[in-house]
């Protein structure tokens, strides 16, 4: 599946609006299977590393194709 602009703008909708429920200003970067910023949002107040942070996350997923969740844990100590 492909993923397109408007739900990528939905889903950047979406993080804005948890991101608010916890309090948490943050930039949020969403990408494409192949690797191509989609939608990229930086809420008042977040921190200055945080758009490096989200966008370098993203892309990252995207390009190896995994979840941010799978990749912290594969890059954990004695993982391959």
């Amino acid at each position: 599946m492909t993923l397109t602009f408007p739900v990528a703008r939905t889903l950047g909708r979406i993080a804005e609006h948890h991101a608010t429920v916890l309090g948490v200003p943050m930039c949020i970067a969403i990408f494409g299977r192949e690797g191509q910023l989609l939608c990229f949002a930086r809420m008042d107040c977040s921190l200055p590393a945080s758009a490096e942070i989200a966008t370098g996350k993203a892309y990252t997923a995207a390009a190896l194709r995994m979840a941010t969740h799978e990749l912290g844990r594969l890059a954990q100590p004695g993982q391959p």
